[in-house]
């Protein structure tokens, strides 16, 4: 059996002190208030993780099951939750791994803003801007 090479595309010392440069960002904007943290899974779990223990103010994490991907196929948005969770008049930070077309986070974005959040920010581990549509 043929061994894989496995290639270094970012250094872990970079994500983390990328990480570092986030959640401090994060902490300022959120300076004395409260988050609530939507993670959108299930790719989201490594970098929510990482960046959440890093964020210095209170915060709750939800998650929901939401992706435009079949395999390795883009396809329709299937959104796979309920959100029985209360985030009126909250801040919300949408936590998601990858932000391509825009499509997934948009949809999640407009679900969650019918719920009447104070406010709703994203950041994401990756951007490709090349392909985003919004």
């Amino acid at each position: 059996m043929k061994k894989l090479k496995m290639t270094e595309l970012i250094k872990a010392c970079d994500i983390d002190k990328r990480n570092k440069e986030l959640a401090l960002d994060i902490s300022r904007y959120y300076e004395n208030q409260d988050i609530v943290v939507v993670g959108a899974l299930k790719g989201c779990i490594y970098f929510l993780s990482d960046l959440t223990r890093l964020i210095k103010n209170n915060l709750s994490i939800e998650f929901v099951n939401i992706s435009s991907y079949r395999g390795t196929q883009r396809g329709d948005i299937t959104f796979d939750s309920k959100l029985d969770f209360s985030i009126k008049d909250k801040s919300i930070l949408i936590i998601e791994d990858i932000v391509d077309t825009g499509n997934t986070v948009n949809f999640l974005f407009n679900k969650l803003n019918e719920k009447k959040p104070k406010e709703i920010k994203i950041v994401s581990f990756l951007f490709k801007p090349t392909v985003y549509k919004f």
